[in-house]
């Protein structure tokens, strides 16, 4: 019977060298003075309401809220969960929600960092179809929505193959830590990036002006999630700072002249 033996040890070493290997999953978001107590559902969502559950989500809270010098109040934090990692950091703006992550995993090769807004609750397949487009796509980073109309005045430096201008985080976006071989140059240009004005607003912006100039893969999926629940909220950067245009302009004329 020696040989069922060795047939079973051929198949279970076929299919550990070809089947997609799970990668370590990581959620990153930040928030918001005025979000912070009410993130229950849309924390609870990114984890035990996942049919693929993240191995952590970092929730990033600055230590200031750079826009009114506001402290958080983690005491009005009532959800709590062993895969719940708050960091506490500097407010860089919008791309808080990636880079204190980034940093904390960026030597963790073969890990994905899949980051979102603090004002949506995520349907139930949201890790599970990006885990599942990346295995498609490895190496790239991977999102679904992109904002190709705002550039329609103006050329701009940011494209792919599927034509889209610019990943947009409202549904998430999965970048895989080795996409990023030299943190410190990320690191580097977002802080040199968010010195204007405009782009310190625009992390969608900046992260896509970087993924250009570095010639980082990257690809718009055809996914289709369930169905996303925007919160009501008045506070975010689209409410209180109106059209979304009206900054890009600047902050694209500005990453053009520093992207080198």
């Amino acid at each position: 019977m020696w040989w069922i033996v060795a047939l079973l040890v051929l198949v279970v070493l076929v299919v550990f060298t070809w089947w997609p290997r799970r990668p370590r999953i990581v959620i990153s978001l930040t928030t918001i003075p005025s979000r912070i107590g009410n993130l229950d559902r849309v924390l609870d969502s990114l984890i035990d309401g996942q049919t693929v559950k993240p191995d952590v989500v970092y929730l990033n809270v600055p230590h200031l809220f750079g826009r009114t010098s506001e402290p958080y109040d983690l005491s009005k934090m009532t959800y709590s969960h062993p895969k719940l990692k708050i960091l506490r950091c500097d407010d860089h703006g919008p791309v808080t929600k990636l880079l204190p992550a980034l940093e904390a995993e960026h030597a963790n090769k073969g890990t994905v960092i899949i980051y979102a807004d603090d004002d949506n609750i995520a349907p139930s397949d949201f890790i599970q179809k990006y885990i599942k487009k990346s295995q498609q796509r490895p190496g790239h980073v991977i999102y679904t929505a992109c904002g190709q109309n705002f550039y329609s005045k103006s050329p701009t430096p940011i494209d792919d193959n599927n034509g889209c201008t610019i990943p947009e985080a409202f549904e998430g976006i999965l970048m895989p830590v080795d996409a990023i071989e030299d943190f410190e140059d990320f690191k580097m240009f977002v802080m040199k990036a968010i010195r204007n004005k405009s782009c310190f607003k625009s992390d969608d912006y900046v992260v896509g002006a970087y993924l250009t100039s570095r010639a980082i893969p990257r690809s718009m999926a055809d996914v289709v999630f369930g169905r996303f629940q925007r919160l009501i909220d008045k506070d975010g950067l689209s409410d209180i700072d109106g059209a979304h245009p009206a900054r890009y302009e600047p902050c694209y004329k500005y990453l053009k002249a520093i992207s080198v």
